[in-house]
């Protein structure tokens, strides 16, 4: 169980790295606002230790026509979504540690089952500055959640979800208000749109405007996104972990978050209850290993010195989200700044080379995947998994199993998850052969 300090404690820590990375790719006037994520890790071996092993920004999003077919862009550079991709990143380059007897503080390598396990003692913890675009962020507006007047509780929003959670919001707003003081007048709104097909907004004055459980997809410009929310994303990871599916190949179990952690903003957790946790609760028979997880929800008293709210109380007039996202994680030497989905200051003359792709794209990771079973078969003269090398990135991600069995049994429920298609996933990374 976690002190009452610890949501402070993680706060101050992603905080802290924040200010000490450099100024590229932060928010720059004084109307610029952006989102934060961590992901931090905790340690009870040989003794208690927390740090920060991802830290990412970013509120944008791709529309469709935007999106590549060569793995080559990020379509969702939301904050939260990106901190998850970092993470794979940083577990990859422990992997390639242990495979080249170096030692890794967080894995241990199986050399009879070819699988990498995690140490004992260690948990993941995902801290965001502000409560996730969705579902997550449809809850009444109150005298202790009314800090911010804006109409959207989520600044970065410029699912067939279970039966009972399909009903008209003021229904469950009158039933969970009936002992309040005051009176549900208003909700806070979300900017992520019901997805086709489900059940859709009411748009009604006040707290008639939204529905809640609802599957939804983050807004674009003009051009419709195929990228679902971030409460929805998050309620996958809770079923399927936060490994995605190349690392399911690898790892011994599924690796899922024990906590999330909101910087100071309006906020509600029997939504984020709601969104994240009770949505899943109708998902069963999942495959061994794999199970609902629950992690322990927080809120800091500590405020983003960035965030839309922050901001906003500095100025007097409109904020901007800020275009760029930070790509850190701990690895040595590594930070990165995208904007669009690519590496900041790629020209249109250089925009299909490698060196416009930042690392946690799909290309990249496939390519550090393939990196990493080369060196399993060379080490242990035996591929850990079969692969061809007309491999597609969807072939080896449907080598993980279990992964996708989880998620099919995921997508039972949520059956009108917006999938992208399957031809924006069948890139092939040729892999390297050593001289």
């Amino acid at each position: 169980m976690e002190s009452s300090d610890f949501p402070d404690e993680v706060a101050k820590l992603c905080y802290k790295h924040f200010k000490k990375l450099p100024k590229k790719g932060k928010p720059q006037g004084i109307r610029d606002w952006t989102l934060l994520a961590c992901i931090a890790m905790s340690k009870e071996y040989p003794k208690r230790s927390l740090k920060v092993i991802t830290l990412t920004t970013g509120t944008k999003c791709l529309g469709f026509s935007q999106l590549s077919d060569k793995g080559d862009v990020l379509f969702d550079s939301h904050a939260e979504v990106l901190a998850r991709r970092s993470f794979i990143k940083f577990m990859m380059h422990h992997m390639l540690l242990v495979l080249h007897k170096n030692d890794s503080e967080i894995l241990t390598y199986n050399e009879t089952d070819k699988k990498f396990n995690l140490r004992p003692g260690i948990a993941f913890h995902l801290f965001v500055s502000h409560v996730p675009c969705g579902d997550a962020a449809i809850f009444p507006k109150n005298p202790e959640n009314e800090e911010n007047s804006g109409e959207l509780v989520q600044g970065d929003c410029e699912e067939n979800p279970s039966k009972k959670l399909k009903l008209d919001i003021s229904n469950e707003l009158d039933n969970s208000n009936n002992n309040s003081s005051y009176a549900v007048h208003d909700i806070y709104r979300t900017g992520a749109k019901c997805v086709d097909g489900d059940v859709q907004d009411p748009k009604m004055p006040g707290k008639d405007f939204h529905v809640i459980g609802a599957l939804r997809t983050k807004p674009g410009r003009g051009d419709p996104t195929w990228s679902m929310s971030c409460s929805d994303k998050i309620a996958l990871w809770n079923v399927c972990g936060i490994q995605g599916a190349l690392l399911s190949s690898l790892l011994e179990a599924p690796v899922y978050l024990s906590s999330i952690i909101f910087g100071k903003c309006p906020f509600d957790s029997k939504a984020i209850q709601r969104a994240v946790i009770e949505r899943i609760s109708d998902v069963t028979f999942l495959p061994s290993q794999y199970y609902i997880n629950k992690p322990m929800i927080f809120q800091s008293t500590i405020k983003f010195e960035f965030s839309k709210g922050s901001i906003e109380d500095r100025i007097d007039c409109p904020s901007i989200a800020c275009p760029m996202s930070i790509i850190w994680c701990d690895i040595p030497g590594f930070l990165e700044v995208a904007v669009n989905g690519r590496k900041q200051g790629f020209t249109k003359k250089n925009i299909n080379k490698p060196s416009a792709r930042v690392s946690i794209c799909k290309s990249m990771l496939l390519e550090k995947f393939q990196e990493i079973i080369q060196v399993m078969s060379e080490d242990f003269t035996q591929m850990p998994i079969e692969v061809k090398d007309n491999f597609t990135y969807l072939d080896y991600k449907h080598m993980a199993k279990s992964y996708q069995e989880a998620k099919s049994v995921f997508w039972k429920i949520f059956s009108t998850w917006k999938r992208k298609p399957d031809n924006l996933q069948k890139f092939i990374v040729l892999r390297k052969k050593n001289e």
